[in-house]
């Protein structure tokens, strides 16, 4: 499932071609505004999570991300990352996951990070994305493209303006993992909208129209 692509797509080829690594490109990109005060969606900030990670961690994000969450969720079918020339995978949006197993990550999101009684990530990381922390977090507050988007965001995870705690990965093209604990459903969509991100408009992108067939 990718992200909403971050807007110089040539800089994303050169390193997919060997130019320049990500780390460089995300190194060479000026901070915009002051933290904490606007939420504008930028798949460059996805990248340098994997940057930070990988480097917390001192080992490919992939081998980590196999031992540590795959493995235990027991995976059905084989994943993988897509990576540059340089080995680094492309976190912002290189994640290819079968649908049935992308279920079972948003099914231990929906069981607050339990897979077989075992607590596999802690609860209190897990329930964050159904909190909206700050007001510019908020539905109709975070900015994607050049518009406000319909749902608030959360540790890597959008937030509908409901009241029932549900929560989404959504991916670009209308990729989705939705999960609602209040009727104890996860549902995955990896079917591609061949009109998406033509406009801003809602009629071509279709985010809220698919988020609203998911919540019924």
């Amino acid at each position: 499932m990718c992200c909403h692509l971050f807007g110089n797509t040539c800089r994303t080829t050169a390193e997919l071609a060997g130019k320049q690594t990500f780390d460089e490109f995300i190194c060479g990109i000026p901070p915009e505004s002051v933290s904490g005060s606007i939420c504008r969606y930028n798949s460059a900030d996805t990248q340098a999570l994997g940057m930070l990670f990988r480097r917390a961690t001192g080992e490919p994000l992939s081998d980590y991300m196999s031992r540590n969450l795959l493995e235990p969720l027991a995976m059905e079918d084989p994943s993988f990352w897509i990576t540059g020339q340089s080995g680094i995978e492309m976190v912002l949006g290189g994640l290819n996951v079968t649908a049935r197993d992308f279920a079972k990550i948003g099914e231990m999101y929906r069981n607050l990070g339990k897979v077989d009684g075992k607590q596999l990530v802690p609860e209190s990381w897990v329930s964050a994305p159904t909190h909206i922390e700050s007001p510019h977090l908020a539905p109709r507050q975070v900015t994607v493209g050049g518009h406000k988007f319909a749902f608030g965001y959360g540790y890597q995870w959008w937030i509908p303006s409901t009241d029932n705690g549900e929560f989404s990965a959504i991916g670009i093209y209308n990729q989705f993992v939705h999960v609602d604990p209040s009727t104890r459903t996860t549902i995955v969509k990896l079917s591609a909208n061949p009109s998406y991100g033509v406009s801003e408009n809602e009629s071509d992108n279709k985010d809220e129209e698919n988020l609203e067939m998911a919540s019924h």
